[in-house]
């Protein structure tokens, strides 16, 4: 069934051309560059003429600065501490340069306001032994700062985005082993592909790299290419799992299987 109303059509449209282009195809020179416009990078979280951000929890009132280089920080120890949900709700509703309102996040898992605010108490009440002792905070901070060692600056503070997890998992059974693990790490992954050199990561040269790149954009290109299709099953998915859609198997081989894709990428 065709959808006619133009404007949602259009929104549908543009969400399939961002989805294809954060997979684009790529010389070695472009590597640094990719994906900008998609991702914003870190440094955007750090400058801001309004960059005194304040929120508070149980009466106690706590400061979040943008223009201090801790405030990476502190948002990568947020994401290391909460679940991928409670981070999302409090990177949307606090810690992002435009911040969100209740209504909004709550669309984004088709849910209501009444239980994203729950989301976000239970999320301070996680965080609650962190924002009281600096001393708890500093030893999760000196823990993933070890951990990371010198990858701890290529950390990607931006949150999960649950339409990520369907376009994940809804093109997976179509890809090969070395595709799906740079797309789980483009769409998926704790690294900021802007600025760090994932082709390491996934032990791959630059050239091997490259070709993967261009493979799995014109796998997704056949694979996206029916958008109102592909639209259609990522709001059922989001409407049926909301926030425990975190917890999908990402590894299923068959759960949007379709003969006609199939045989589209083998001619």
């Amino acid at each position: 069934m065709m959808i006619k109303n133009v404007e949602l059509t259009s929104d549908i449209q543009r969400d399939y051309v961002q989805m294809v282009h954060k997979i684009p195809k790529l010389t070695v020179k472009e590597e640094k560059s990719l994906f900008e416009g998609y991702y914003n990078s870190k440094d955007s979280h750090l400058k801001d003429e309004n960059s005194m951000l304040e929120f508070s929890y149980e009466g106690k009132s706590f400061h979040f600065d943008k223009n201090d280089i801790s405030s990476y920080e502190f948002m990568a120890v947020c994401k290391e501490i909460l679940k991928p949900s409670y981070y999302l709700v409090l990177y949307y509703r606090y810690f992002c340069l435009d911040p969100k309102s209740l209504s909004f996040i709550a669309h984004m898992f088709f849910s209501t306001r009444q239980n994203i605010s729950v989301l976000i108490e239970r999320a301070f009440y996680v965080l609650k032994p962190y924002l009281n002792c600096s001393k708890e905070y500093l030893r999760v901070l000196e823990c993933l700062m070890s951990k990371e060692g010198d990858n701890f600056k290529y950390l990607n503070v931006h949150p999960i985005d649950p339409k990520d997890i369907v376009r994940f998992w809804y093109a997976y059974p179509y890809l090969n082993l070395k595709e799906r693990e740079v797309l789980r790490e483009h769409l998926l992954g704790k690294y900021d592909v802007l600025t760090f050199p994932l082709y390491q990561l996934l032990e791959m040269s630059k050239k091997e790299y490259s070709v993967c790149l261009n493979s799995l954009q014109e796998k997704l290109e056949v694979i996206f290419s029916d958008y109102q299709k592909y639209y259609k099953q990522e709001e059922l998915c989001i409407r049926a799992y909301k926030t425990k859609i975190y917890n999908m198997d990402l590894n299923s081989k068959f759960c949007f299987f379709d003969d006609d894709i199939k045989r589209r990428l083998t001619i």
